[in-house]
């Protein structure tokens, strides 16, 4: 598959600007990523363990004529945040757009969640991205301003059976998207949030489009590069009086009163 194809591009007319993009490797983050860099962003993206879909995504960048690192990057890890955050300013004296989009999908029936599980998906779905976010926060607040885009979830919203802790973690993740788009705003920081629905990149889901696509209003999954459209549009100038707004890109998933997971 062509993994820079199809993408909604805004030209940027000043000097680039530096985005990191966590979860870079593959699926929403390998889209936007590549859509980011031909809309005129210089793009810091991290992996966990896939390093040759970061380094796939990294050779889309500089195909399109962009540019662009790779840092392998837990975000369960603290201590790895940090030296991510170091590193990234090494490289560059500012911050325009944090995009949190790494997150470990994980579920689980709620009587059989361990403890093992909660502290790995609350911390990788809401701390990481909730220290990630107040680290760049402060680059932004001293550069002029920036955004934050988190990769939220219609599970924030809907309810599945055995999602309950990857579910909370992401309605988490909503809510304080409103709150630092509030706190944040003086700073000249804008924060959104995007509740994919079925998106097409690969894995259980994928397997089960045709069932899946039948649940959905608009009868078929998503696809990477559509939500990498909203991201691109909502870094850009024509979103600049939007903050604070949660953005479903969901084919209307959430629209029926009641859901395939009725019961």
């Amino acid at each position: 598959m062509d993994i820079a194809r199809k993408t909604y591009e805004v030209k940027q007319t000043d000097n680039k600007k530096n985005a990191i993009v966590t979860g870079g490797s593959s699926g929403i983050g390998q889209a936007a990523a590549i859509a980011l860099a031909k809309s005129g962003y210089n793009v810091y993206l991290t992996y966990v363990n896939r390093e040759k879909g970061a380094l796939d995504t990294l050779r889309a960048i500089e195909a399109a004529g962009g540019e662009a690192y790779i840092k392998k990057m837990d975000l369960r890890s603290m201590d790895d945040i940090n030296a991510m955050f170091e590193d990234f300013s090494k490289k560059f004296k500012t911050i325009d757009l944090l995009l949190n989009n790494g997150a470990i999908d994980r579920t689980s029936p709620f009587l059989e969640t361990k403890y093992e599980d909660y502290e790995n998906i609350m911390n990788a779905n809401f701390r990481g991205p909730f220290f990630c976010s107040q680290k760049a926060a402060k680059m932004m607040s001293g550069s002029g301003g920036g955004i934050i885009i988190n990769i939220s979830s219609v599970q924030a919203e809907g309810n599945w059976p055995d999602y309950s802790l990857y579910a909370a973690s992401k309605a988490a993740l909503t809510k304080l998207t409103k709150n630092m788009a509030l706190e944040l705003a003086e700073h000249g920081i804008r924060v959104i949030a995007i509740h994919p629905g079925y998106i097409d990149v690969g894995g259980k889901d994928s397997e089960k489009a045709e069932d899946l696509s039948k649940t959905i209003p608009l009868g078929r999954m998503g696809k990477a590069e559509e939500v990498a459209n909203l991201i691109v549009f909502c870094a850009s100038e024509f979103a600049s009086y939007i903050t604070g707004s949660i953005f479903n890109v969901d084919g209307g998933v959430l629209l029926p009163m009641a859901s395939e997971n009725y019961f």
